[in-house]
This record gives structure tokens, sequence and C-alpha cells, in this order.
């Protein structure tokens, strides 16, 4: 049963058109074994850790709330990554506005753009560093993306 509100009700928007991915939940393999995983599970939590967390629990070896952190990262820095993109993906595709897709049209990895500034903060013809992102403050991401 197709379950889509602008299936079931005429006077409802049309909706984003059918892609070619099954609605549901995909595994996506997302380690590389040539790669070091730096971060833990869940360390861009939007929220702290609920203070229940940070007391030990007898049949763990490790302190619950180590589940929401992260001693590298910063999740107040991950979230503002995250938002960037989410920003420009959704405004591109759910509010057509075209001019957001340069927001995604990046080098994969960020260390291999080049920032090129003129003394007056315009851009030079050959820089390549992530838009929206100031000089150094995108090295070691790396933005994947998969073609439509």
């Amino acid at each position: 049963m197709d379950k889509r509100i602008d299936t079931i009700r005429s006077d409802t928007p049309e909706l984003a058109r059918y892609g070619t991915f099954v609605v549901g939940v995909n595994t996506v393999k997302l380690t590389n074994p040539q790669q070091l995983g730096i971060a833990n599970h869940n360390v861009g939590a939007p929220m702290p850790a609920p203070l229940e967390t940070w007391t030990p629990v007898a049949h763990l070896n490790f302190v619950p709330a180590e589940h929401y952190s992260d001693a590298v990262w910063d999740s107040v820095r991950m979230n503002n990554i995250a938002q960037h993109f989410a920003t420009a993906f959704l405004g591109k595709y759910l509010q057509s506005d075209a001019a957001l897709g340069s927001y995604l049209t990046v080098v994969e990895n960020a260390k291999d753009g080049k920032f090129s500034a003129a003394k007056d903060g315009s851009f030079k013809p050959d820089h390549s560093y992530w838009k929206g992102f100031p000089a150094r403050s995108a090295v070691g991401l790396r933005l994947e993306q998969r073609a439509p």
C-alpha cells in the first residue's frame, strides 16, 4: 500500500520524485580498511550525554557517557558541518535554489582544495577550497557523494 501523503490526499503539494533507492533501512559500509577510524559511535549527537550515563555500570567496561563523546571530535563543530551541507542539500533540492549547489560541488578531500584569496577577500580563479569554510578550517574533512 502506498502511504505517501501526496497520493492519499489531493490537496497536498507534490513531493520529491521517486528515486532509485528503496524506502527503508539500507546497510552501508562506511569503513575503509586502509584508513584509521577516528570517531567513536554517535559522537555527533546534538545534545550532551544524559547525566545518569556518567555513572559507572557494573556490567560495562566503560562509562556509558563515552558512547556520546569522543576525546578528539567536538560535537558542536561536527553538527555545524553537518548543518552546513544539509542546508545546502535541502535548499538545492527542496527549494530549487540552484545557487546552493556550489556548496556541494567541492573536491572530495578538503586538503586537496586550494584556498586562494586576494587582499580584498575576493577569491582568485585558482581557489578550490570548500565554499563557506575559512582557510584551513576543513583540513581532514572529506565529503563523499553518490551521483543521483
